[in-house]
Parts: C-alpha cells; structure tokens; sequence
C-alpha cells in the first residue's frame, strides 16, 4: 500500500530573503518501501526458524516496554510489544533483522490473529525518523508496518506506512467479513501543531501481495474517499469544538459497520452530530444525523464497541 499521507505539516525556514523560505514536506524523500523493500533475505531456513519461534510465542495480554526511538534531542519515542519475554524478543527481533537488516534499529514486534484461526501473525513495526532534505530541522517518526505471511518454505510482507508518529491502536473484526480482523493504527496530521487525530483502517490480508486501506468520506457530496477516519479536532479555529467518540460494530454484509458521535462544545451553535458508515467493499460512505439521533441509532450505539 502506498504510504499514508495523513495531513500537511508546514513550517517555514527561517532565510535571509523571503525566495528562499521552503515549507517543510517530511513526506518528502520519505522511502518508498513498495519500491524499495525492506524484507529481502530468502534463507529458507531463517524462515522455517522464524515460522516455527511465532507458532511458541505466547502474546501477553498488556502491552510492555521493548526500547525506545530517539527522534530528536529531547523527544524519545516508547516501544511497545504484547511479547514480553525479554529473550524470546530479542531471538524474533534477531531473525526479523536476517530477513530485513534495514529494520534492525527503531523496531517492535506484536503478535495478533487476524482470521478465525487464532494462530497469531507476526506484525513488524519500524519508526524511520526523516526530514525535508530542503530544510535544515530535526526529523519526524514515520510508522511503517509489515504482516508476515508464511507460504510454504517461503514468506510474504505485505507493508503499509508511512504514518506521522503512527502508533498500533486495536485490531478487530470489522466491515462485512467478520472472519478476517482489521489492524487500526493512530496518526496525527503533524507534530508542530494542533493535529487532527486520524485512524486508519488496514486489511493485511485483503490483497495476496498488499495491505487494503478503508476509505471514508465525510463531505456533503459523499465524494473524496480518503483512507483516515477523524478520531480527535483539535477545535481551537482548526476544526469544530467537538469531543468525538467513535465505535465499530459487529462485521455484517448489510452495515452499518463504524459509529461516531461528535458532541459539540457549548457556544458553538451548531447541534451534535451522528454518524453511521456502511462499508461496500472497502469504501465506507455515511449517512448522518443531527440533534438527537433516532432509535434504531442507539439501539446500534449501545451494541457497539468503542475504538
């Protein structure tokens, strides 16, 4: 999948004449991992070894502490896992690298099932901490990530990324097939501002050889499809004031399939908002409602699971 460009981060150098200001893109130069793998090595026994330490890894229910990314001086980023043993760690890690050296730093691991077999996948994450090569300033944590997927003596990584300080949210069942679950990961549209906080949506096993990203709309003619879903406003002039809650409901074919509510702060003169998005295929439009919602809505809402 190609890499998620989240929002517009801006910030202008400082220069001598006003021709040479440049607006910072980090997505500039930014590696294209569709073009560029990272999972190159092919020994079939790493493989085998890797295939055989996931199928004896037992995933912990909380999350722990791995190691940390230094992003700038004084911005160290957390690394998580759900594997917990220090050693069995570092013998996945150590094996992930043999197949990928590139992602031998700035790298976590998580185990999650994503069909109905309960047999966990092995999800890597990597932080590339990059910059506008036109722009002399510190450089942004971009989250990629990669599902193996075991095929006989051999693998496949199907990658997705790269998201702006992109961090693993949940991963679920979720639009109409309820066998397969979704790998949700939260961005914010940049890091020198007031972000929007996005969520996007990845089928690791929607395409043989990609990841398949959900498209929402929110836009009165129910046109541009893009692959985030609003989570948090900073409100502030940026957005509405609005606190945002935001809900999946149970895989079905006829939907809806994701619920939000955005309660609109006092003095803001315009009524909350509800809404409901089907997914066909992998492209979610809504219908929405305003003021109090109706009652098959909250009949739905209260079955619902928060996201």
């Amino acid at each position: 999948m190609n890499r998620q460009v989240g929002g517009a981060l801006l910030w202008v150098a400082s220069c001598a004449a006003l021709a040479d200001v440049h607006y910072l893109n980090p997505w500039e130069g930014l590696r294209d991992y569709d073009k560029n793998p990272a999972f190159v090595g092919r020994e079939p026994a790493t493989v085998k070894q890797l295939k055989t330490l996931i199928g004896t890894t037992k995933p912990s229910s909380k999350p722990c502490a791995v190691g940390n990314v230094q992003v700038q001086k004084d911005w160290v980023l957390p690394l998580e896992s759900n594997i917990c043993q220090p050693g069995r760690f570092k013998e996945l890690l150590s094996l992930v690298a043999k197949l990928a050296p590139d992602l031998r730093k700035n790298t976590t691991l998580q185990l999650n099932s994503l069909d109905d077999s309960g047999v966990p996948a092995l999800i890597v994450g990597h932080y590339d901490i990059h910059q506008d090569p036109a722009v002399e300033a510190p450089g942004y944590p971009f989250l990629s990530l990669w599902r193996l997927r075991f095929t006989g003596d051999g693998y496949e990584a199907p990658h997705a990324g790269g998201f702006l300080n992109g961090t693993f949210h949940d991963s679920r069942p979720f639009g109409t097939d309820g066998k397969r679950r979704v790998v949700f990961v939260k961005h914010p549209s940049c890091v020198e501002c007031e972000p929007n906080v996005y969520l996007s949506a990845l089928d690791f096993d929607g395409r043989k050889e990609d990841v398949t990203a959900f498209e929402f709309t929110y836009a009165t003619a129910h046109d541009g499809f893009g692959t985030t879903i609003e989570y948090a406003l900073p409100g502030h002039g940026h957005s509405v004031d609005a606190s945002v809650e935001t809900r999946s409901v149970p895989a079905s074919q006829q939907g809806p399939h994701l619920l939000q509510s955005f309660k609109m702060e006092e003095g803001q003169g315009q009524p909350d908002e509800w809404w409901a998005f089907t997914c066909v295929g992998y492209r979610c439009d809504y219908q929405m409602h305003t003021g109090e919602p109706p009652a098959e809505f909250l009949k739905l809402w209260n079955k619902a699971k928060k996201l």
